[in-house]
């Protein structure tokens, strides 16, 4: 008569259950490892089409920078001609239609000679 072998158990609660290694069957264990190859592959495909939108971003950027810096030189060109005193003048004439102004606007003030201060005589001046 073949020897009966006794499972080992343990109480767990108010029940008996086996104790040992419980297998999970091969179909599962494939299911599982599909799911996070493909889950994986997902992550994958999420992080290259993040990197390929911040490389055109970039890109973008570049050429906004570009334009920018040309702009600059082109306003920089038209500052340095904008402190020639006659081109300050033609364009208060053509632009702003200035003229010069007529004896009645005009204001002389007298300042005197203790007020004036010219360069390099400024150190007499000055209050003890």
């Amino acid at each position: 008569m073949p020897k009966r072998t006794r499972k080992k158990r343990r109480r767990v609660g108010l029940e008996y259950r086996d104790v040992g290694r419980t297998r999970m069957s091969f179909s599962a264990m494939s299911l599982i490892t599909v799911i996070l190859i493909f889950v994986a592959a997902i992550g994958l495909v999420l992080s290259y089409a993040m990197i390929n939108d911040r490389q055109a971003q970039i890109r973008s950027l570049m050429n906004e920078l570009g334009r920018l810096e040309e702009d600059n030189n082109l306003i920089r060109a038209q500052l340095s001609q904008a402190y020639d005193i006659r081109e300050i003048e033609r364009i208060a004439i053509q632009r702003l239609m200035m003229g010069p102004p007529q004896p009645h606007q005009v204001v002389h003030i007298y300042v005197p000679p203790v007020s004036r201060i010219v360069p390099g005589e400024a150190d007499e001046y000055t209050e003890d």
